[in-house]
């Protein structure tokens, strides 16, 4: 079995575009896994990942095996939003004031069989 942790646009070393959405987060998982030629997989998401996951599972259905969803939410509780607004005010400020241009690191490869770190575009 071959695990495959993204880095969410905007997290990590992953780059972030000027809109930062649950539906843009599903999106980029979706097309790593096509990318990857994964076809259909096992999915696992803990708290806003498991909302990753539910729309993945909604736009992308013929990719989902399974999901294994750990604190699930429906959606972020009426107490977080201000939080998540802020963070990701900071994370839009942030790429703003990043080069146009990719990074010179070379993006990691998943190996088979390893625990792989994946930066989405």
């Amino acid at each position: 079995m071959q695990v495959i942790r993204p880095d969410l646009p905007g997290s990590g070393r992953s780059p972030t575009s000027a809109r930062l959405s649950l539906e843009d987060f599903a999106d980029a998982v979706a097309k790593a896994v096509t990318a990857l030629g994964i076809g259909r997989a096992n999915f696992a998401g803990h708290s806003m990942g498991t909302i990753v996951c539910f729309h993945i599972a909604l736009r992308n259905p013929k990719l989902v095996k399974s999901m294994a969803l750990l604190g699930p939410l429906l959606a972020p509780a009426d107490a977080g939003r201000q939080g998540l607004r802020e963070r990701a005010a900071a994370a839009r400020a942030r790429a703003c004031s990043r080069s146009p241009t990719p990074s010179s690191r070379p993006r990691p490869r998943p190996r088979p069989g390893a625990n792989s770190r994946l930066q989405l575009p």
